[in-house]
Protein backbone atom coordinates (compact mmCIF):
# COMPACT_ATOMS: atom_id res chain seq x y z
CA UNK A 1 0.00 0.00 0.00
CA UNK A 2 1.33 3.45 -0.89
CA UNK A 3 1.65 6.24 1.57
CA UNK A 4 0.21 9.72 0.88
CA UNK A 5 3.74 11.10 0.56
CA UNK A 6 4.34 8.84 -2.44
CA UNK A 7 1.19 9.97 -4.23
CA UNK A 8 -0.07 13.25 -5.62
CA UNK A 9 -2.49 14.65 -3.05
CA UNK A 10 -6.13 14.83 -4.11
CA UNK A 11 -7.87 18.19 -4.36
CA UNK A 12 -9.79 19.63 -1.40
CA UNK A 13 -13.17 18.46 -2.70
CA UNK A 14 -11.90 14.89 -3.04
CA UNK A 15 -10.39 14.95 0.46
CA UNK A 16 -13.72 16.18 1.81
CA UNK A 17 -15.60 13.39 -0.03
CA UNK A 18 -13.21 10.85 1.45
CA UNK A 19 -13.73 12.27 4.94
CA UNK A 20 -17.47 11.88 4.42
CA UNK A 21 -16.90 8.17 3.72
CA UNK A 22 -14.72 7.82 6.83
CA UNK A 23 -11.41 7.72 4.97
CA UNK A 24 -8.93 10.34 3.80
CA UNK A 25 -7.76 11.48 7.23
CA UNK A 26 -4.16 10.99 6.15
CA UNK A 27 -4.58 13.80 3.60
CA UNK A 28 -5.58 16.45 6.18
CA UNK A 29 -2.69 18.78 6.94
CA UNK A 30 -1.96 22.34 8.06
CA UNK A 31 -2.16 23.52 4.46
CA UNK A 32 -5.72 22.35 3.79
CA UNK A 33 -7.51 22.04 7.13
CA UNK A 34 -8.91 25.59 7.02
CA UNK A 35 -10.39 25.08 3.55
CA UNK A 36 -11.86 21.74 4.64
CA UNK A 37 -13.46 23.36 7.71
CA UNK A 38 -14.95 26.11 5.55
CA UNK A 39 -16.28 23.53 3.08
CA UNK A 40 -17.89 21.54 5.89
CA UNK A 41 -19.49 24.67 7.37
CA UNK A 42 -20.77 25.79 3.96
CA UNK A 43 -22.43 22.40 3.51
CA UNK A 44 -23.90 22.45 7.01
CA UNK A 45 -21.73 19.53 8.10
CA UNK A 46 -21.11 20.57 11.69
CA UNK A 47 -19.75 17.16 12.72
CA UNK A 48 -16.93 17.19 10.17
CA UNK A 49 -16.22 20.88 10.83
CA UNK A 50 -15.94 20.18 14.57
CA UNK A 51 -13.70 17.15 14.05
CA UNK A 52 -11.40 19.16 11.78
CA UNK A 53 -11.27 22.03 14.29
CA UNK A 54 -10.27 19.54 16.98
CA UNK A 55 -7.60 18.14 14.66
CA UNK A 56 -6.25 21.65 14.17
CA UNK A 57 -6.24 22.51 17.89
CA UNK A 58 -2.92 22.16 19.69
CA UNK A 59 -2.64 19.15 21.95
CA UNK A 60 -0.65 20.97 24.61
CA UNK A 61 0.12 24.59 25.38
CA UNK A 62 3.02 25.95 23.35
CA UNK A 63 4.61 27.33 26.50
CA UNK A 64 4.43 25.61 29.87
CA UNK A 65 2.19 27.34 32.41
CA UNK A 66 3.76 29.42 35.13
CA UNK A 67 4.02 27.55 38.42
CA UNK A 68 1.79 28.94 41.15
CA UNK A 69 3.57 31.43 43.34
CA UNK A 70 3.96 30.56 46.99
CA UNK A 71 2.08 32.90 49.28
CA UNK A 72 3.12 33.07 52.93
Amino acid sequence: MSTPQAQTPPDIAEIYRRLQRGTGHEWVDEGNVKALIEMARTRGDTLTATLLEEWRAPCAPSTPPEPPSATN
